[in-house]
């Protein structure tokens, strides 16, 4: 609550007197955030924890997205430095909170399938979310872009492979004759050991 009200208070001050009266600067805010963040909250009791994590991520939450309030350049850094990296948000008890900053993480991403595939390959580090199943995370991400009303297709531009039968239709002698050299081409069970198939593909 102290540093919230610092926080506040400073940011509520005309953009004029922030830079040049605020107690706490970007770097400050982000470190102290960073230490809260870290907290052992083991000895906590049940009621205390759920009080702690839910003014925290308040918090953390208007910090990383109320535009109306801080700066752009402190909104980025608290996102990058303290969610990212600790995925508070994500892993919040109430649904409404992980769905509210599932929504920072979406609209800060590329809305195409490579940009969200090498967020979530290369660049995101998922340690903190390594006990519980962080995958989900990852597919909801991908999920978030799909256009429901439109069918999936290639880019003009993709590899193709041309068909490997020009058509789905065979003639019945053709058929035949395929399942004649089907039966034919059968092995007996003493070309099935493994010096058999040496000698049958050498």
């Amino acid at each position: 609550d102290v540093i919230k009200g610092w926080i506040e208070d400073d940011y509520g001050k005309s953009a004029s007197n922030v830079s040049s009266t605020t107690f706490l600067n970007q770097k400050d805010i982000v470190s102290f955030l960073q230490k809260l963040s870290q907290v052992d909250k083991q000895n906590f009791s049940p009621s205390a924890q759920e009080e702690w994590d839910k003014k925290y991520l308040e918090l953390l939450y208007g910090l990383c997205a109320d535009s109306n309030r801080y700066p752009h350049s402190l909104r980025q850094e608290v996102f990058q430095k303290v969610e990212r990296q600790f995925m508070l948000g994500l892993r919040a008890k109430d649904p409404e909170t992980r769905k509210k900053f599932f929504s920072i993480y979406h609209e800060s991403l590329g809305k195409t399938l490579f940009a969200r595939l090498h967020y979530i390959i290369q660049i995101q580090d998922w340690d903190a979310l390594s006990d519980v199943f962080w995958l989900k995370q990852g597919l909801d991400l991908l999920l978030a872009i799909l256009v429901e009303d439109q069918s999936i297709t290639l880019a003009p531009n993709s590899a193709r492979l041309p068909p490997l039968v020009a058509s789905n239709y065979l003639p019945e002698s053709s058929a035949m004759q395929h399942q004649i050299a089907d039966v034919s081409e059968v092995p007996d069970a003493s070309s099935l050991t493994f010096e058999g198939l040496i000698h049958k593909h050498a």
